[in-house]
């Protein structure tokens, strides 16, 4: 397995006629070692963050689906691990030939006190 670990993959410098919020960033070789990771016709598996945000894990799918497309990296399906399908997860896990793990950088005196970390940042780690 071939693992990225990234704190943000995406350009804000989308091409004109795409109708993406971000785009892959290739100025690191990033793009270039995603292709040559990726088997084509790979199932995409975003492992979301927060499991209950449904819309939220679902933008984010569809924004990364773009961004595979954008990279011209073929991708056989895009499915979103969250609270909806969780006791799927270990069937999920193994069927994807790309993860995408979003996971939240929380401030300690807040995690101490357990409280809802509002918003971004996620950072994906892609494997």
């Amino acid at each position: 397995m071939t693992l990225f670990l990234t704190s943000s993959p995406c350009d804000n410098n989308v091409p004109e006629g795409l109708d993406l919020p971000c785009i892959f960033d290739a100025r690191n070789g990033f793009v270039e070692n995603l292709r040559a990771s990726v088997e084509p016709g790979a199932q995409l598996l975003i492992i979301a963050s927060d499991p209950d945000a449904f819309a939220g894990n679902d933008e984010m799918a569809a924004t990364f689906e773009g961004c595979f497309a954008a990279a011209e990296i073929e991708l056989e399906d895009v499915c979103v691990l969250d609270s909806r399908n969780a006791g799927d997860a270990a069937e999920l896990v193994a069927q994807s030939g790309v993860r995408v793990l979003f996971y939240r950088l929380a401030n300690s005196r807040r995690d101490r006190q357990n409280e809802q970390i509002p918003g971004p940042p996620h950072f994906p780690v892609f494997c």
